[in-house]
């Protein structure tokens, strides 16, 4: 009897605990999501932060208006992104949940200055996934998030989600997660990366020098294409950093060498002049055919870097005129597409040394191979020397025509 008692009043107890915390628990309802974050340089305090949030969906609604109000938008002006986010919580009625958050948005202006501070914020915070996209906006955050409206979605999120597809099926930004964004901060032989995103206005389009060797298709950045469409936020292009600062921005066709070079490449479709013919183009359906080897070598303390880059190409259209039927002409355009990349490449690589003074390729991953101890790596002072830098590309193109007609 006493040992049926004595486990009667342990079940008795063990309920009380097990039930005590019940009032503690919040259900879906109590959150509010953020699905976007953005970061703009503040104008009456250091910061202004700007949210994201999805609203609860109305199953009664239409297609229609459910795109264009499932979200709504809150910003702040604030000393930091966490004091941010109290004042925030302080005026809506749920409690904030980040776990939801598909891009976080820099401002040009504010990546500029410096966002080492706002980065750290983010990743202390527990709730952010590191999968989440980094993206560096040429206007202000804030404007970008309100012109992020799903057109071919139907939900914002879903739009933010197709980003990272979009970008791999064009070549012209990098699929780039917050993660690897840290990582690349924090490395000692490469710096980080974000994708170049704009709001496209018909002030802002922009009509590239026509000259012979360039697409013009390719060589725009984020907010100057001239697309005419009810979505008005672009990406294209690459936000470039040294250490916290973004120091500079590359186009669709050096986002294309940059991807080749470090081996990040899908393919991509680009429009080079016909070597065969004046005032004609050819369209090419790119993608790499083996992994680019690059060597690195220091050579009387200046580094020597060398990139062999094989590609794939397949003729997709051309002048109803262009012979490509012949072995000298198919041998013509191929080296001329060899020829063309050469100097592409070439100038890209430059441009992050001379220009930019970063290695974002992660060219100096190679030399750590030549040094047995640490202290001898970090007598070559990588990241300061890669403005010293000297290169030489090759590029081998195997030409494919399986998808015309040699003759058109």
């Amino acid at each position: 009897m006493k040992r049926k008692l004595a486990i009667f009043i342990i079940f008795i107890v063990f309920c009380t605990f097990s039930l005590s915390g019940c009032a503690e628990i919040r259900g879906l309802d109590s959150f509010s999501y953020v699905i976007a974050i953005g970061f703009d340089k503040g104008t009456s305090n250091a910061l202004k932060l700007t949210l994201q949030f999805a609203l609860p969906s109305n199953s009664s609604s239409d297609e229609s208006t459910s795109q264009s109000s499932d979200s709504t938008i809150i910003s702040v002006e604030c000393s930091s992104f966490d004091s941010g986010i109290n004042l925030v919580n302080s005026y809506i009625t749920k409690v904030i949940n980040l776990s939801h958050c598909k891009v976080i948005v820099f401002s040009e202006t504010l990546a500029y200055e410096g966002i080492s501070e706002h980065l750290y914020s983010i990743l202390n915070n527990v709730d952010i996934r590191p999968t989440c996209n980094v993206l560096v906006s040429r206007t202000t955050a804030e404007e970008f998030l309100n012109k992020s409206k799903p057109v071919l979605e139907t939900h914002t999120a879903r739009y933010y989600d197709a980003i990272r597809t979009t970008n791999r099926n064009t070549g012209y930004a990098e699929d780039l997660n917050l993660f690897d964004f840290f990582s690349d901060y924090k490395g000692s032989f490469v710096q980080a990366t974000a994708t170049l995103v704009g709001v496209n206005f018909d002030a802002t389009h922009s009509t590239p020098s026509n000259t012979p060797d360039i697409d013009l298709d390719s060589s725009y950045e984020a907010g100057e294409t001239p697309i005419t469409a009810k979505l008005e936020v672009e990406n294209m292009g690459t936000a470039v950093f040294y250490d916290d600062k973004l120091v500079g921005e590359l186009n669709g066709i050096e986002t294309v060498c940059y991807l080749l070079c470090s081996n990040k490449f899908h393919h991509a479709t680009i429009s080079i002049v016909n070597p065969l013919k004046e005032n004609s183009q050819v369209t090419l359906y790119i993608s790499q055919d083996r992994k680019t080897k690059n060597e690195v070598d220091i050579v009387n303390g200046s580094p020597f870097i060398s990139t062999n880059i094989s590609l794939r190409v397949n003729i997709l259209s051309a002048d109803i005129d262009s012979d490509f039927s012949t072995s000298d002409s198919f041998y013509s355009l191929e080296q001329f597409i060899n020829h063309y990349f050469q100097e592409q490449i070439s100038a890209f690589l430059y441009k992050t040394a001379k220009s930019f003074n970063s290695d974002i390729v992660g060219f100096g991953e190679n030399i750590r191979k030549d040094y047995l101890f640490i202290d001898d790596i970090n007598k070559v002072n990588w990241l300061r020397n890669y403005q010293n830098s000297f290169f030489e590309c090759h590029v081998d193109t195997t030409l494919e025509s399986g998808l015309i007609l040699l003759r058109t």
